[in-house]
């Protein structure tokens, strides 16, 4: 006969509620990892697509990882990228030939103008030959802005336009600078002082004089070159980021001359910064060129 003080089997409950809590532990360990198998992958196709509409001229190819289909999505993707950085570094060597080899029949031409006894067809004849080299020039920046192989590193960007603006005014150039330190961008230096160049050349061809501003939120920097020409109209703003396109209709044509590269280098200098331009009307007249680049580091 048993001893009635003797102690039962345990409660069903004891046992099971922590065997279902361990399950549940493991499924969701099981959960998280699949989970995670599954959307590192699309991560990295994510950041591989973006880094390349930044820089299609050096791909970085993706690891073929992953469940079937996203294997054969990146393997796709990397022909891709093969192929369109082979189209760019093509084109870009083609163009840049192209525009290489112009310059010496330039040059014979140059040779012959200067012997020309009228001086105002010479003169009419250099000067569309000076307008042919800077035509030149602004295509082969144009190509090695594309391609450039200038390393990133954290730019002091208070500084930088400061740099320029002080250099510019040393020729004696109308121009100035309201700005206040912050943070840093992230970006090419040359490059960059070659952006705000453009756009201070711009503005002063146009408008007789600049005026540059710098400020800065949490997360971006942004200038503003700002002349007070004639303007551009709405509906021309937008084509003249493109190039070999001139906001002549709007503009004075006796101000200068340009084949309408400066602000498309600008713009895709501004592109490959992850940033981005605007055209915005100056109070008054005039015409306002806003650069937003990305902060490197928060501002103070």
């Amino acid at each position: 006969m048993a001893n009635a003080d003797q102690p039962g089997p345990p409660p069903l409950s004891s046992i099971l509620v922590p065997t279902l809590a361990l399950l549940a532990a493991l499924l969701a360990v099981l959960t998280f990892w699949a989970m995670r198998s599954l959307t590192m992958p699309l991560r990295r196709f994510d950041s591989a697509v973006e880094r390349f509409g930044h820089d299609a001229v050096d791909p970085v190819l993706l690891t073929e990882e992953g469940p079937a289909e996203l294997r054969e999505a990146a393997r796709a993707f990397n022909r891709m990228q093969r192929r369109i950085s082979r189209l760019v570094e093509d084109r870009t060597r083609m163009l840049a030939a192209v525009s290489h080899d112009l310059r010496t029949p330039v040059t014979r031409v140059r040779l012959h103008a200067e012997a020309i006894s009228s001086d105002e067809l010479r003169d009419q004849i250099l000067a569309n030959l000076d307008e042919m080299d800077r035509l030149l020039e602004g295509a082969l920046v144009q190509l090695r802005d594309g391609g450039s192989s200038e390393k990133p590193v954290d730019v002091d960007l208070f500084s930088l336009v400061q740099t320029v603006v002080e250099r510019t005014a040393d020729c004696g150039a109308a121009v100035s600078f309201d700005g206040k330190p912050g943070g840093r961008v992230r970006g090419q230096p040359e490059a960059l002082m070659r952006l705000f160049d453009n756009l201070i050349d711009n503005a002063l061809k146009y408008g007789g004089s600049a005026t540059v501003t710098l400020d800065w939120d949490a997360s971006r920097a942004r200038v503003r070159v700002i002349d007070h020409g004639q303007g551009i109209a709405d509906d021309a703003k937008a084509g003249l980021l493109e190039p070999f396109t001139r906001g002549d209709c709007s503009r004075n044509r006796d101000s200068g001359s340009g084949f309408g590269l400066g602000l498309s280098i600008a713009d895709a200098i501004a592109r490959s910064h992850k940033g981005s331009i605007a055209l915005e009307d100056t109070p008054g007249g005039g015409l306002t060129v806003l650069v937003t680049l990305p902060a490197q580091t928060p501002t103070v």
